[in-house]
């Protein structure tokens, strides 16, 4: 059974409520239980603050420079401990593990948690309400000196989701992001942070985009302690839909090609054709979206010819031929007859 896979460092947010005024999820043991069953909770070692680190040191030599900036913003020790967990994110384990479920077919929704999940940072990335990852990039970090001014939205992009422990970590999420796309399986991210609050969700698009994967705004979405919702109600209310909407999709799709492969007269196909001329009032060559694949065009005609008059004529030229053979062989032993019957009387003739 195919089920949603939800990445988060936080266990409290699949966790039993230990009293009424708690916003875990659950209420008890058995609405977990029945949660497990269409979902399935990757619980991402995140890190206290003891545990926080440096980032790559690439990124610790270029930024040397904008110490000042740094300690007058955020402190130093946002770059080398404080924002950033070295040990929490989703690792080339979650990734090839990922990648295999997809791959045999488990696999019908992809949920990410934000920080220190899909990045490896806590916050502190994110702020001046800009909407979009450029406008971060040239309006924040440059601005305030807090980035070289010769990155570029793809390195901003980097180091937002590099991983300092691994450097093929980027070239493994976009290998298995795009599988998952390429097999029609949606991405979301929903965070509990204030993103999605103010209307910042295209810096998440943005960064999905640098992956090279598509995921819309609408699927940038907030839950947890600071929204209304819990993670696990938004993936009821929001994520399932559309994985049920997607499900749809596919059986139809798979209808269709069906239908369109026994070369029904009433398939409904994709897309038509264009339209090449017409024989005798039907179409030449027009073919309706898989049954093109097929050679059938809407009417069950092949190049504008019905395959059962094609077959007929080639048996009808074949009779002629035959009748013609046989009329000349006739003819011929008519003719032999007659030479035969006619040198007889002369024989006679001659002999009285």
């Amino acid at each position: 059974m195919k089920k949603v896979y939800f990445y988060d460092d936080d266990i409290f947010n699949w966790s039993i409520r230990p009293d009424e005024w708690s916003k875990a999820p659950f209420k008890n043991q058995e609405e977990k239980q029945e949660a497990d069953e269409k979902i399935k909770f990757i619980r991402i070692p995140g890190g206290h603050l003891e545990e926080s680190g440096s980032v790559a040191q690439k990124y610790l030599d270029e930024l040397e420079a904008h110490t000042d900036a740094y300690n007058k913003h955020a402190g130093r020790e946002a770059l080398q401990r404080g924002w950033y967990f070295p040990n929490s994110g989703v690792k080339t384990s979650h990734l090839d593990e990922l990648m295999r479920d997809i791959n045999t077919n488990k696999v019908s929704a992809i949920v990410f948690d934000f920080d220190k999940t899909l990045q490896l940072f806590e916050g502190a990335l994110v702020g001046g309400g800009k909407k979009s990852l450029e406008s971060l990039l040239e309006n924040v970090w440059k601005r305030y000196n807090l980035a070289p001014n010769w990155w570029t939205k793809d390195d901003a992009a980097t180091f937002i989701l590099h991983d300092s422990t691994d450097q093929h970590r980027i070239a493994n999420l976009k290998a298995t992001l795009q599988l998952a796309q390429s097999k029609n399986i949606p991405i979301f991210i929903i965070t509990n942070n204030d993103v999605p609050k103010n209307g910042q969700g295209q810096i998440f698009s943005d960064l999905f985009s640098f992956l090279g994967v598509t995921v819309p705004k609408d699927f940038i979405l907030g839950g947890g302690t600071k929204y209304s919702r819990s993670k696990h109600q938004v993936i009821i209310e929001e994520v399932m839909p559309e994985v049920r909407k997607k499900k749809e999709e596919e059986e139809e799709e798979r209808r269709r090609s069906t239908r369109c492969a026994q070369g029904s007269k009433n398939a409904i196909c994709a897309s038509a054709g264009a339209a090449l001329g017409t024989y005798f009032g039907g179409p030449i060559g027009t073919c309706v979206g898989t049954a093109c694949g097929l050679g059938l065009s809407r009417s069950g005609w092949v190049g504008g010819k019905k395959r059962r008059k094609t077959k007929k004529r080639g048996k009808t030229k074949k009779r002629g031929k035959t009748r013609k053979r046989r009329k000349t062989k006739k003819r011929r032993k008519t003719k032999k007859r007659r030479k035969t019957k006619n040198h007889s009387r002369r024989r006679k003739t001659s002999k009285k």
